[in-house]
Parts: C-alpha cells; sequence; structure tokens
C-alpha cells in the first residue's frame, strides 16, 4: 500500500474485522490494485475470435461438431466441440489464428456413424474480438 495511508489500520486489525475502520473508496481501491500486484499473475490473454458454423441439411442428426487443427501456440488446445447452439448453429471461441486455404477445420459427427470434413477455400485471419461465420451443407 502508499506508504501515506500505512497507518490507516488500528493496530491489531484483521482484513475480517473493519468494526472501528472508515475507509474511503480511494482506500479500498488502493488496497484492492497493491494487493493484485503483489499477486504472480499471468499475462493476459487476447480476447478470442469466435467462430460461428451454421449447417443446414441433415442436421437433426448430428452428435458433435468440432472445430480441428487449430493453433497449439501457448498451450492452446488443437480441438474444440462446439456449442450446440440451436437451429442448426454451432459456436466456439478459439485463440486469433490464421488459417490457410485446404485446412481440414470442422470435423461434423453424425448418430448414424458419418463423419463429414469441411476445409477452408481460402486463408482466413480469425481476429481477436470478430465473428467469423461459415455456412456448410450437408447433402
Amino acid at each position: 500500500m502508499n506508504p501515506s495511508h500505512a497507518g490507516s489500520l488500528p493496530l491489531g486489525a484483521s482484513f475480517f474485522s473493519y468494526r472501528d475502520i472508515e475507509l474511503g473508496l480511494c482506500d479500498i481501491y488502493e488496497f484492492i490494485v497493491c494487493f493484485r500486484l503483489d499477486l504472480d499473475l499471468p499475462e493476459l490473454l487476447p480476447q478470442p475470435a469466435r467462430i460461428s458454423v451454421t449447417v443446414s441439411g441433415g442436421t437433426s442428426s448430428i452428435s458433435s461438431v468440432r472445430l480441428t487443427n487449430l493453433s497449439t501456440a501457448n498451450g492452446n488446445p488443437g480441438e474444440i466441440i462446439a456449442h450446440d447452439a440451436g437451429s442448426g448453429i454451432y459456436e466456439a471461441l478459439v485463440t486469433p489464428q490464421s488459417v490457410t486455404q485446404g485446412t481440414a477445420f470442422v470435423t461434423i459427427a453424425t448418430t448414424d456413424g458419418k463423419t463429414y470434413v469441411y476445409r477452408m477455400k481460402q486463408d482466413a485471419d480469425w481476429d481477436a474480438g470478430v465473428e467469423h461465420k461459415y455456412e456448410i451443407s450437408i447433402k
């Protein structure tokens, strides 16, 4: 804490007993900021990119939609099971990355044992904080 506020807690007071302590908003803010700075916090991670895959045709038999061949830099997973948002829409948050043309990046599994793979038709940069939409038709 700031040395000018070092005497603001009475001798013997604990952080869980504030009966005799009057802290202003700035004192509380300073305590929280100083406390957080003392922790060994990991580096802040970048904001994720949002991937939205809309599947049409045969959607009633889909058991899972997975994003595959993802960048594993910094310990990120190489595969993510997309969330079923309903109405044939599947969503996932991924680390910002570049995906090259021809990369198999969506794998759709059906309840009857079939597997469909969608490959990138062109290079793509999945930017942080941006939603990237893909439409896939199962025939």
